[in-house]
Protein backbone atom coordinates (compact mmCIF):
# COMPACT_ATOMS: atom_id res chain seq x y z
CA UNK A 1 0.00 0.00 0.00
CA UNK A 2 1.27 3.49 -0.84
CA UNK A 3 1.56 6.23 1.80
CA UNK A 4 -1.56 8.38 2.17
CA UNK A 5 0.19 11.48 0.82
CA UNK A 6 1.08 9.76 -2.44
CA UNK A 7 -2.43 8.33 -2.78
CA UNK A 8 -3.92 11.78 -2.11
CA UNK A 9 -1.85 13.33 -4.92
CA UNK A 10 -2.86 10.52 -7.27
CA UNK A 11 -6.53 10.84 -6.33
CA UNK A 12 -6.42 14.59 -6.93
CA UNK A 13 -4.96 14.01 -10.41
CA UNK A 14 -7.72 11.51 -11.22
CA UNK A 15 -10.40 13.94 -10.02
CA UNK A 16 -8.93 16.75 -12.12
CA UNK A 17 -9.39 14.60 -15.23
CA UNK A 18 -13.13 14.31 -14.73
CA UNK A 19 -14.69 17.78 -15.02
CA UNK A 20 -18.06 16.66 -13.61
CA UNK A 21 -16.46 15.26 -10.47
CA UNK A 22 -14.44 18.43 -10.10
CA UNK A 23 -17.58 20.60 -10.14
CA UNK A 24 -19.30 18.35 -7.60
CA UNK A 25 -16.21 18.44 -5.40
CA UNK A 26 -16.12 22.25 -5.47
CA UNK A 27 -19.76 22.46 -4.39
CA UNK A 28 -19.22 19.90 -1.62
CA UNK A 29 -16.12 21.74 -0.36
CA UNK A 30 -17.76 25.19 -0.31
CA UNK A 31 -19.02 24.63 3.24
CA UNK A 32 -15.45 24.60 4.56
CA UNK A 33 -14.64 27.92 2.92
CA UNK A 34 -17.88 29.45 4.26
CA UNK A 35 -16.90 28.64 7.85
CA UNK A 36 -13.28 29.72 7.34
CA UNK A 37 -14.39 33.04 5.83
CA UNK A 38 -16.68 33.67 8.76
CA UNK A 39 -14.19 32.66 11.46
CA UNK A 40 -11.16 34.42 9.96
CA UNK A 41 -12.64 37.40 8.11
CA UNK A 42 -16.13 37.70 9.65
CA UNK A 43 -17.74 37.45 6.20
CA UNK A 44 -21.37 36.39 6.58
CA UNK A 45 -24.32 35.82 4.23
CA UNK A 46 -26.56 38.75 3.29
CA UNK A 47 -29.71 36.98 4.47
CA UNK A 48 -30.25 37.61 8.20
CA UNK A 49 -31.57 34.09 8.87
CA UNK A 50 -28.61 32.44 7.13
CA UNK A 51 -26.19 34.77 8.96
CA UNK A 52 -27.77 33.86 12.31
CA UNK A 53 -27.61 30.14 11.51
CA UNK A 54 -23.98 30.43 10.44
CA UNK A 55 -23.09 32.38 13.59
CA UNK A 56 -24.62 29.67 15.82
CA UNK A 57 -23.05 26.76 13.92
CA UNK A 58 -19.65 28.45 13.63
CA UNK A 59 -19.29 28.45 17.42
CA UNK A 60 -18.55 24.70 17.12
CA UNK A 61 -15.69 25.23 14.66
CA UNK A 62 -12.17 26.63 14.85
CA UNK A 63 -9.33 27.27 12.41
CA UNK A 64 -5.82 26.01 13.23
CA UNK A 65 -2.99 26.55 10.73
CA UNK A 66 -5.53 27.35 7.99
CA UNK A 67 -7.33 24.01 8.55
CA UNK A 68 -10.93 23.88 9.76
CA UNK A 69 -11.71 21.74 12.81
CA UNK A 70 -15.02 20.90 14.48
CA UNK A 71 -15.13 20.71 18.25
CA UNK A 72 -16.79 17.46 19.31
CA UNK A 73 -18.83 17.07 22.47
CA UNK A 74 -15.89 15.23 24.06
CA UNK A 75 -13.48 18.07 23.34
CA UNK A 76 -11.73 16.32 20.47
CA UNK A 77 -10.97 18.50 17.45
CA UNK A 78 -12.18 16.74 14.33
CA UNK A 79 -10.50 17.78 11.08
CA UNK A 80 -13.01 18.85 8.45
CA UNK A 81 -12.35 17.04 5.19
CA UNK A 82 -12.95 17.92 1.57
CA UNK A 83 -14.73 15.43 -0.67
CA UNK A 84 -11.61 13.76 -2.09
CA UNK A 85 -10.03 13.52 1.37
CA UNK A 86 -13.22 12.04 2.81
CA UNK A 87 -13.32 9.43 0.04
CA UNK A 88 -9.76 8.40 0.84
CA UNK A 89 -10.48 8.18 4.60
CA UNK A 90 -13.59 6.08 3.94
CA UNK A 91 -11.63 3.68 1.74
CA UNK A 92 -8.79 3.39 4.26
CA UNK A 93 -11.10 2.82 7.23
CA UNK A 94 -13.23 0.27 5.37
CA UNK A 95 -10.77 -1.73 3.30
CA UNK A 96 -7.27 -0.51 4.21
CA UNK A 97 -4.63 -2.40 6.17
CA UNK A 98 -6.47 -1.73 9.42
CA UNK A 99 -9.94 -1.86 7.90
CA UNK A 100 -12.48 -4.39 9.05
CA UNK A 101 -15.25 -3.95 6.43
CA UNK A 102 -17.79 -2.60 8.91
CA UNK A 103 -21.25 -1.40 7.92
CA UNK A 104 -22.09 2.27 7.30
CA UNK A 105 -23.15 3.26 10.81
CA UNK A 106 -20.16 1.69 12.54
CA UNK A 107 -17.84 3.02 9.86
CA UNK A 108 -19.07 6.58 10.39
CA UNK A 109 -18.63 6.24 14.17
CA UNK A 110 -15.12 4.88 13.65
CA UNK A 111 -14.21 7.84 11.45
CA UNK A 112 -15.62 10.31 14.00
CA UNK A 113 -13.52 8.64 16.72
CA UNK A 114 -10.46 8.88 14.46
CA UNK A 115 -10.94 12.67 14.43
CA UNK A 116 -12.46 13.43 11.02
CA UNK A 117 -15.66 15.23 10.09
CA UNK A 118 -17.77 16.30 7.11
CA UNK A 119 -21.45 17.29 7.12
CA UNK A 120 -22.80 14.17 5.41
CA UNK A 121 -20.80 11.71 7.51
CA UNK A 122 -23.84 10.56 9.46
Amino acid sequence: MKPAVERLVHDMEVLALDQHDNNVSEVMDRWIQTYKDYLQLRIKPNDNNEARTLRMKASRFTVVDDELFKKSSTGLLQRCLKKHEADMVLRDAHEGECGNHTNGRNLSLKILHLGYYWPTLR
